[in-house]
């Protein structure tokens, strides 16, 4: 009897790849362990004034530009703060937004018995070590390249989601993540959390106001293009970091043309388009916005940086 070979399984017929998927990274608002320097890992720390504050204003600075899906970390300053940002959408115009999935893999770094210790600490430690901080791993502390395989884990998971989504779907502005049900995830009148966090700053109208000249922009991101997939991400410093690293290491080259008949090798002339200064922690509220294609979750490339440790909105 002749074996038969297994098939691949096929990608849904309304679904054409690669994917563009555009990437609006955000790390967490401040937190009051933030303020005094303090590491907080995996510690479930809530955002303090400043950084519901920080939040706000970034969710006004993007209220008009339409994002798909939303992602953040379970932890509750990364997760709040992707609530504060979806907001402001309806009063951008945007009558729905989406549903925000929580997902472990967009923790921050798991720092081990440093956790809930001064910064300083950890400094300390690594230089009696002779490394740099970031290459150190406190004892029972998560290490870099487990923070890495989270981040891919967090790539595959998302192309899942938005291979499942008709791309029609999202050129025509419809809804393609879960319906808003008012439930922890949600961004309706009726989260608690949300009411009680925008109930904080509901008298500080001065301090939320951006520059009137992003107010007036019909967009602030470039998410115009017809079949991209637009995805909001809330995360962590380390975490960010480490996802834009990944990212950095599966990019299109400076002088190679994205083109699927002309694959240009890397010389010693070609650049990655994440340069190495920005691999970094970034502040509070920064966000990055990036393009990708997908072919599946592990075969993707980034294209293109549009912005990278923005702070617009705090200026």
């Amino acid at each position: 009897m002749q074996q038969q070979t297994p098939q691949a399984k096929s990608q849904p017929q309304d679904i054409e790849l690669p994917l563009e998927v555009n990437l609006t990274i955000v790390r967490h608002g401040r937190t009051d362990a933030n303020r005094r320097g303090v590491i907080q890992g995996h510690i479930d720390t809530p955002l303090d004034r400043q950084g519901i504050i920080q939040a706000t204003r970034l969710g006004r600075l993007l209220a008009k530009d339409k994002f798909h899906f939303a992602f953040a970390s379970d932890l509750q300053r990364a997760h709040l703060t992707c609530k504060l940002v979806l907001s402001q959408q309806t009063s951008g115009g945007n009558k729905s937004v989406p549903q925000i999935e929580p997902l472990k893999c967009l923790r921050e770094r798991y720092y081990g018995v440093i956790e809930d210790r001064p910064i300083s600490e950890l400094n300390k430690l690594a230089q009696e070590a002779k490394q740099k901080v970031p290459d150190f791993v406190p004892e029972n502390a998560e290490s870099l390249p487990e923070m890495q395989q989270r981040a891919r884990e967090f790539l595959e998971h998302l192309f899942r989601r938005v291979s499942s989504a008709n791309t029609a779907e999202c050129s025509s502005g419809v809804k393609t993540s879960d319906e808003n049900n008012g439930d922890a995830n949600s961004c309706s009148s009726e989260d608690k959390e949300l009411t009680d966090a925008l109930s904080v700053v509901s008298s500080a109208e001065k301090e939320l106001k951006i520059k009137p000249s992003y107010q007036r922009k019909d967009h602030f991101l470039p998410l115009a293009k017809k079949r991209a997939i637009n995805c909001l991400v809330a995360s962590h410093g380390g975490q960010i970091r480490e996802i834009l690293r990944v990212l950095s290491q599966h990019s299109s080259t400076v002088g190679t043309r994205n083109n699927k008949h002309h694959q240009q090798q890397p010389t010693s002339n070609t650049s990655p388009l994440i340069d190495r200064k920005y691999l970094v922690t970034p502040p509070n509220t920064a966000f990055t916005h990036l393009t990708l294609t997908m072919e599946n979750g592990c075969n993707f490339k980034l294209v293109k940086v549009h912005r990278i440790h923005d702070t617009s909105h705090l200026e």
